[in-house]
């Protein structure tokens, strides 16, 4: 996850930054920059998990959501019609089928002439 990075970055910029659905585990629970936790319970059913953040932006009015693990954007993306009033930073369907594919965006940086390493 890539929590941390982003949560230290907007909130040295004054940005009240959220989380939700970070495993116990991560680092970014206990930040400074982070405002507040909350569970989202993402292992449930998808209306459970999209009916909590919708709940969650409407009290909070949050100016941008960032999914900070292909996981969560892959599932935002699946619900993207239902979440069509909260401000989503997602990409189209097949930059995201790029994203989550390595071969995919292995072949796309090899196109655009970007070094990337072995593997």
């Amino acid at each position: 996850m890539k929590t941390l990075p982003i949560a230290r970055s907007l909130g040295r910029r004054g940005v009240a930054t959220h989380l939700a659905a970070a495993p116990p585990s991560c680092p970014s629970r206990r930040s400074k920059y982070v405002a507040a936790v909350h569970e989202l319970p993402c292992g449930s059913p998808a209306d459970v998990w999209v009916s909590q953040l919708q709940q969650l932006h409407s009290r909070f009015a949050y100016q941008l959501v960032i999914p900070a693990s292909e996981a969560f954007a892959a599932r935002l993306h699946e619900r993207r019609d239902q979440l069509s009033d909260m401000p989503l930073l997602l990409t189209n369907a097949e930059g995201l089928a790029i994203g989550l594919d390595k071969t995919k965006l292995h072949a796309l940086a090899s196109r655009l002439t970007i070094a990337t390493p072995r593997s």
